[in-house]
């Protein structure tokens, strides 16, 4: 994780690209998630604003970075709580995002979570995690020319998002 970190940081990750459907991917990972979130007594939803946009994108590492997210969300997520995939382009990106009804941010989280080993306020010693997860989240979507940002919801929790310029779409 560490190596694939540091090439997402110097720009030179090897990325194997093929033209995907994201809607299509995004809903069958949230399908994959779908027997987590229940067992933790969570609504799992995903929804598609608009039709669905192939882009060139390397699926593995776009479906992990997706995974990192979703595993924060159902971590820190209690019980009874709902996460949303959304899924959302116009003419210059298409952005993927991820928000629960958990605990929030603090104030000085959206900029620090995404470095190395640090891990956000919401953190326990008994929630799993080395603090790699959104560095590695960053690595992967920088690598794709992305952007990623994380906000507090104003009907509370969190919302990360994951862009990715639509001049990787293909014909």
């Amino acid at each position: 994780i560490i190596l694939s970190i540091r090439a997402g940081d110097a720009r030179t990750m090897k990325l194997h690209t093929e033209p995907l459907a994201i809607g299509a991917l995004a809903s069958e990972t949230c399908e994959l998630y779908s027997a987590a979130a229940e067992e933790k007594g969570l609504t799992l939803e995903f929804q598609m604003a608009g039709p669905d946009r192939i882009l060139s994108v390397d699926r593995q590492r776009l479906q992990q970075a997706l995974c990192n997210l979703l595993d924060n969300s159902i971590s820190y997520t209690p019980g009874g709580g709902s996460i949303r995939v959304l899924v959302e382009s116009d003419d210059a990106r298409l952005t993927i995002r991820v928000q629960d009804t958990g605990p929030g941010l603090s104030e000085s989280d959206p900029d620090r979570i995404w470095r190395r080993f640090v891990r956000g306020s919401a953190a326990s010693a008994s929630t799993p995690g080395i603090g790699l997860g959104l560095s590695l989240v960053q690595a992967i979507i920088r690598a794709h020319r992305g952007e990623v940002g994380a906000q507090n919801r104003p009907a509370g929790g969190a919302e990360f998002w994951m862009t990715l310029p639509v001049s990787r779409e293909t014909t």
